[in-house]
């Protein structure tokens, strides 16, 4: 736990931002996301080897060369790339030297940090609470490990609007820039058509009952549907299906009840309840609202295998990041108010205290000092072996 201290730190100073938001005037309110900005940019984009993902990002960095400037991820010689951040990497190193990553750290967080400013004071309602719930439901684990998939997902973000004005051209041009990023942005080309449309309440409810009875029984969607396919096709596809699906590794990574689970069956029903009052708040909820809905679907009907659902899930969550700040002005009674702030207070807790409390994790900042690489990476590799005994050990 004490290795998430000083992010509990830095969310509380977040914390105080949102407390503060509603007392302050117009004015103040639009020049908030400068603090914000400040406190993202000083806590992540001057980290030091933190995480686990560094150790191939670094590789990249020191390696890329124009060559690897291409979409066949599978064809570099040391890591596996999309162009955009290829391109970066390979700017940052003619800038910074061979021993530049934490300056293309730091650049790869900048644009992160301008992405999401610009996306929430488009549709945030509390923006500090914003920029606290997207560190919390997945945000803060993004922007540590999984940087290209981030910077993908947030580009896609800026460009909602142009689903909402019926503007095909920007919006798929939106699109391939964060395919630029991370192959996974793919998803998002298709949204142009339906993500705008509202679904019945009903409708969602039942898909969300479905998926919650897949969960609690362990229903085999996953597995039934990939055999099927693979059966169809044969040959080498249905011997690597099989032997996927019978490693027990893999089934040990199914989803099984938790506090999420608890957390994921109460939003769903809060949204249910409160489906028209969210809709009200502003048109563009209803994209939200519909993001919530993939999300859950890959979660639950996805569950067989934790980390493809978790994965597939993770590029709707922005769900969270807007509605979520939003029930604030959904609950009329003061205690309502009260009770989902403490809520949201000790979930955050247990997050960040899950997602980074860890050796792999301990914060180290440029400005206070930091482990070198080599002997960061050493430390990484003998954390690295100590997490997965404990991992082991626990049954996970």
């Amino acid at each position: 736990m004490s290795y998430a201290i000083p992010y509990l730190i830095f969310l509380l100073l977040l914390a105080v931002l949102a407390l503060s938001y509603d007392r302050l005037d117009e004015k103040l309110r639009e020049r908030m996301w400068m603090p914000c900005s400040f406190l993202l940019i000083l806590f992540l984009g001057l980290r030091g080897y933190i995480g686990d993902d560094w150790t191939g990002y670094h590789v990249m960095f020191e390696y890329v060369k124009p060559n690897d400037f291409h979409f066949n991820v599978f064809a570099s010689h040391s890591f596996r790339f999309e162009p955009g951040i290829a391109i970066l990497a390979y700017v940052c190193r003619r800038i910074a030297g061979g021993d530049g990553y934490l300056f293309f750290q730091f650049i790869v967080t900048l644009i992160q940090v301008i992405l999401l400013m610009r996306f929430l004071k488009r549709y945030s309602s509390n923006f500090p609470l914003g920029v606290i719930i997207f560190l919390m439901m997945s945000g803060l684990i993004m922007m540590i490990n999984l940087m290209r998939n981030t910077i993908a997902i947030l580009i896609f973000l800026n460009g909602l609007h142009y689903i909402e004005e019926r503007r095909p051209l920007p919006y798929f041009l939106v699109c391939f820039a964060a395919l630029m990023f991370h192959l996974s942005a793919f998803i998002y080309f298709p949204l142009y058509f339906f993500l705008h449309r509202p679904i019945n309440r009903w409708v969602y409810l039942t898909l969300f009952i479905i998926g919650n009875l897949i969960v609690l029984f362990r229903v085999p969607v996953l597995s039934v549907g990939a055999t099927i396919v693979a059966q169809l096709i044969g040959g080498k596809l249905a011997v690597m299906v099989k032997s996927y699906l019978e490693d027990q590794h893999m089934a040990a990574l199914s989803f099984n009840i938790s506090i999420g689970s608890l957390e994921r069956l109460g939003t769903g029903l809060i949204i249910f309840y409160y489906w028209d009052k969210i809709k009200a708040i502003r048109p563009a909820n209803v994209m939200f609202i519909n993001a919530l809905v993939i999300f859950f679907t890959f979660y639950f009907f996805f569950s067989e295998v934790r980390e493809v659902g978790k994965r597939l899930a993770d590029l709707f969550v922005f769900g969270y990041w807007i509605i979520w700040p939003d029930l604030f002005e959904c609950f009329k009674q003061r205690s309502l108010k009260i009770a989902f702030g403490v809520f949201l207070t000790i979930y955050c807790i247990l997050k960040v205290i899950g997602t980074v409390g860890y050796p792999n994790t301990k914060y180290e900042n440029i400005l206070t000092g930091y482990t070198y690489y080599h002997q960061r990476l050493h430390q990484h590799q003998e954390d690295t072996k100590v997490v997965t005994k404990a991992q082991q050990g626990d049954g996970q």
